[in-house]
């Protein structure tokens, strides 16, 4: 896959249980609802040298759109759209 699109970045979120401080846990369907979400890095544009293919990222959802590639839902986002690399 090579991403000729400027600058976009398709990643692969992820999904997992979360924890607050408290101790209270959060289902992934309570997560699923909140503006900044998890996901690994599937493939960056060329454009990015700052993030590679596997890096962990945290990013904001409102912008972003599934895309089914060879019967997987990735997501594309913009650079944006990035707000930590973990």
């Amino acid at each position: 896959m090579k991403v000729v699109a400027g600058d976009y970045i398709i990643i692969k979120e992820i999904v997992e249980e979360q924890a607050a401080k408290e101790g209270f846990s959060y289902s992934s369907a309570d997560t699923s609802n909140m503006h900044v979400a998890k996901a690994t890095v599937i493939k960056p544009s060329k454009k990015h040298d700052w993030v590679e293919e596997g890096d962990t990222i945290l990013y904001t959802k409102p912008r972003a759109f599934q895309i089914l590639i060879d019967g997987e839902f990735l997501t594309a986002i913009t650079s944006g759209n990035v707000v930590v690399v973990l």
